[in-house]
Formats: structure tokens, C-alpha cells, sequence
């Protein structure tokens, strides 16, 4: 039996032209749905107020805990050049101008700062967008409202738009029960559609750095999945390893990312690719080329 406890209704925050800056090239908008929760018998359970959003997110005591975010996140200034340490008397001057404006839908973020930064790897860099101190602050105050709301929503095994997950995580992720060549399927269709999609981009150096991260975790879960000496032994000496090498590895107690290289040395590139995984770089540029 279906039961609706609440009427769903979307809502959208209505703040015009606020634009949330992700990174320098990606822009979205703030959206807030109706908070709700569907059971296994498809029963939908609303257990939070979202009426007035925006008036949540204004108030005072959120929006200070924003400010104490971001001061105590400190970071580098934006392309107004406000440094943290000039926000709060810049917030006392403005405050209700600011907040009116965002009433009003007027309030327009200025555009993100673009920043290049060194990798540990020698030549290469990494591209930031640092947005200014002010539009941090109403960044941080609509996830403190909005966070609560969607966090309870997601199922365990989500991971998709949640800090510090990733689709590739939970792919890669051991205790799914996913067999390696089943899980070696998901990762071609979620690999070939994410290609596809974004494949006008210039992303060719993303993609290696990423597929050198993604060898990396299928690496662990073979090794890890080996779990008693003699599995291991076998293992290794399948792939063609000289035998010190074999008793060496097959023996080893440092853990898997201490015994990387060695690792490394057996499951490579090319046997990864044979036992059905997908290079995201060379599918990149095979698509590409057509």
C-alpha cells in the first residue's frame, strides 16, 4: 500500500542569478526539493520543514556559523583581493545590504579567481577557483540548511554529489560483493557514458592522472583478495614472475601500498587492460580520433 504522508513539492530557492561557482569552469544553481524519504514499500515520509528556505539560510545564526567557517577555513582571497581577515568588518558595513539583496534575487557572486598550483610531480599543475570570502560565506550558510535536509536521503551505497566520495570509489569499493569481471563491466559503462559526455573537453592529462589513481585501487583489491601466502604464490607466478621474486612478494608483510612497486611490477598496465579493464585515457582519445 502506498501512503503519502506530506505532499511533495518542489521548491526552488529563489535567488536569481546566483550562480555557485564549483570550479572555474562549472556553474549550478542552488535548488532545494521538498525533504522526503521513500521506505522499501515505497511509503514516502517527510520529516523535515522546508517551507521559507531562504529565510532559514538568512538568519543570523546561521549565517554567523558560516562566517566562523570560512574565517577559521581561512584560504586565499578572491578577485576583489578581500583577505578573511578584512570579512568581518566588511560583513558589519554591508551585512543588511547584502541580505537584502539576496531577498530581492539581485545578489550576483563575482567570478571565481583562477589559481595555478604546483603537483608534487615535476612540470605539472593544478587548475583552482577560489570564489571571494563574501560569496563563501553564503556558500557555507545554504549547505548548513540544505545538508541536513538531503544527507539522510542518500542511501549508503551513494556516493554520488557527497563529500569525499565519488562514483569511482564506490566502483572500486570491496564490499560490494561484486565479482572482478562484473565489476570490471560497471566500470566500462560508467567509463564509455562519462567519455562520451564530456569528450569536447581537453582533459587528457585528467584522464591519466585518473587512471593511474583507478590502477591503483584495482591493484588493491587483487592483492587483497589474496589473502593467504600460497594464493598469493600462485597468483604471482601466473603472471610470469622469476621465482625470488614470487617467494618475495607472496611473503611480504609491509601492506599494499609499502609493496607497490613490487605490486606494480606484476599486476601492470597491460595485464590489467587483459583481465577487462578500461583505460579512460587511451578510450578518451580513441574517441577522439573519430
Amino acid at each position: 500500500m502506498n501512503v503519502t504522508k506530506n505532499e511533495i513539492k518542489d521548491r526552488q530557492l529563489h535567488i536569481e542569478d546566483y550562480l555557485q561557482m564549483v570550479s572555474a569552469e562549472q556553474k549550478e544553481y542552488a535548488e532545494a526539493s521538498a525533504h522526503s524519504r521513500i521506505t522499501e514499500n515505497n511509503h514516502i515520509i517527510t520529516g523535515f520543514q522546508t517551507d521559507e528556505l531562504l529565510e532559514q539560510i538568512l538568519q543570523s545564526d546561521n549565517l554567523n556559523k558560516a562566517y566562523k567557517k570560512v574565517k577559521s577555513n581561512k584560504g586565499a582571497g578572491g578577485v576583489d583581493g578581500m583577505s578573511v581577515d578584512e570579512l568581518l568588518t566588511f560583513l558589519k558595513d554591508n551585512q543588511k545590504k547584502l541580505i537584502q539583496k539576496l531577498k530581492d534575487g539581485k545578489y550576483k557572486p563575482n567570478p571565481v579567481r583562477r589559481v595555478e598550483i604546483p603537483k608534487e610531480t615535476k612540470g605539472k599543475i593544478r587548475k583552482l577557483g577560489i570564489p571571494t570570502v563574501v560569496d563563501r560565506v553564503f556558500q557555507q550558510a545554504i549547505t548548513q540548511v540544505l545538508s541536513p535536509i538531503y544527507e539522510e536521503q542518500f542511501s549508503e551505497n551513494s556516493y554520488g554529489f557527497r563529500p569525499m566520495k565519488a562514483k569511482l570509489k564506490e566502483l572500486t569499493s570491496r564490499s560490494n560483493g561484486w565479482g572482478n569481471e562484473y565489476r570490471a563491466l560497471k566500470l566500462k559503462q560508467f567509463i564509455r557514458g562519462w567519455v562520451n559526455y564530456f569528450a569536447m573537453a581537453d582533459m587528457k592529462q585528467l584522464l591519466r592522472s585518473t587512471d593511474e589513481w583507478l590502477r591503483r585501487k584495482i591493484r588493491a583489491i587483487y592483492w587483497k583478495q589474496w589473502k593467504k601466502i600460497k594464493t598469493r604464490y600462485r597468483m604471482i607466478k601466473k603472471f610470469g614472475m622469476p621465482e625470488w621474486k614470487v617467494h618475495e612478494l607472496a611473503n611480504c608483510r609491509k601492506g599494499i601500498w609499502r609493496s607497490a612497486i613490487m605490486l606494480n611490477s606484476v599486476l601492470t598496465n597491460k595485464v590489467i587492460v587483459s583481465l577487462g579493464y578500461m583505460s579512460m585515457a587511451d578510450y578518451y582519445l580513441k574517441i577522439c580520433e573519430n
